[in-house]
Parts: C-alpha cells; structure tokens; sequence
C-alpha cells in the first residue's frame, strides 16, 4: 500500500476527473490481465492498491491520466497481496 496520504486533502473538478479516469483504467487493464488475485477474492484489495496509489501521487502533484494509470499498474505488480 502507499506509505501516506492525506485523508483531507481536497481535490479540484478537474484533478478528480483525471485521478477517476486513470482508476478506472487502470481497473479495466486489472480486469483484463487474468490477474489471478482477481479469483482468489482480493479485488477489493486491488481496487484499494490502485485507488490510494493514485491518491498519493496525485497529492505530490501528478496530473497526467496516463502517468497516474502506469504508476498505479506498476506498484500493484510490486504489492504483495494480503495472506488468505
């Protein structure tokens, strides 16, 4: 997981347009790899990864949909899921 966010942290109209844009993207790459966490019941936990990954970046000033989405897909494939 990322190691910190700001829970109060406010985002403009346009930033929270792009950081949706780049989950969901991202989200969509996930659902179509065959990710086998998807199966073993850890999709909550992808989305989590995925969508505070991109939080966090988008609080240290990244804009770019395309950036966020990589970012997010790369630390993802670095996360270890939670032991079941």
């Amino acid at each position: 997981m990322p190691t910190r966010y700001a829970p109060d942290t406010h985002f403009d109209p346009a930033v929270a347009l792009v950081m949706r844009e780049a989950f969901e993207s991202a989200w969509e790459s996930v659902k179509s790899s065959g990710n086998p966490d998807l199966v073993d019941g850890k999709a909550e936990w992808l989305r989590e990864t995925l969508g505070l990954r991109i939080i966090d970046m988008a609080q240290r000033g990244e804009r770019d949909v395309i950036k966020l989405r990589e970012d997010a897909l790369t630390f993802l494939a670095q996360a270890k899921p939670p032991a079941r």
